[in-house]
């Protein structure tokens, strides 16, 4: 799942993951409010959840920080299921460091999304080793 509210980035970010073969379905949202609408009406079908959400910090209504509380509310299995990558070019420390608070939030990738640093973390994700701050 891509939720980003640039239309541009959403487009790119999709042909991306598709022309590299990451994954064989691409869900993308430009506001996080129908994202978290999508997980909620799938959080009784574990296998219509997406693994990863590639999210976007700066949004309007509700950013990125605001969409991870948001998912914090749902049951543990859904939260579990669920691992995020943040995808953003923001360079405020603040926002970077923040980041460490959310359990399922696996790193930062800076945009334009480059598809070979995020096949390297997925591998990293999939083998359980840390990934920690890619940016």
């Amino acid at each position: 799942m891509i939720v980003d509210d640039s239309k541009i980035d959403l487009f790119l970010h999709e042909r991306f993951i598709q022309l590299s073969g990451i994954c064989d379905k691409v869900i993308s949202y430009n506001n996080a409010e129908s994202a978290l609408q999508y997980i909620n009406e799938n959080s009784m079908m574990p296998s219509e959840l997406p693994a990863i959400v590639l999210l976007d910090i700066q949004m309007p209504e509700i950013n990125g920080f605001e969409f991870l509380n948001r998912l914090q509310q749902f049951p543990e299995s859904v939260r579990t299921a669920i691992t995020i990558i943040m995808v953003s070019s923001t360079v405020d420390h603040t926002d970077i460091n923040r980041l460490e608070d959310y359990k399922n939030v696996k790193c930062l990738l800076k945009k334009p999304l480059d598809p070979d640093q995020l096949k390297g973390v997925l591998e990293k994700i999939n083998s359980n080793v840390k990934v920690g701050d890619v940016s």
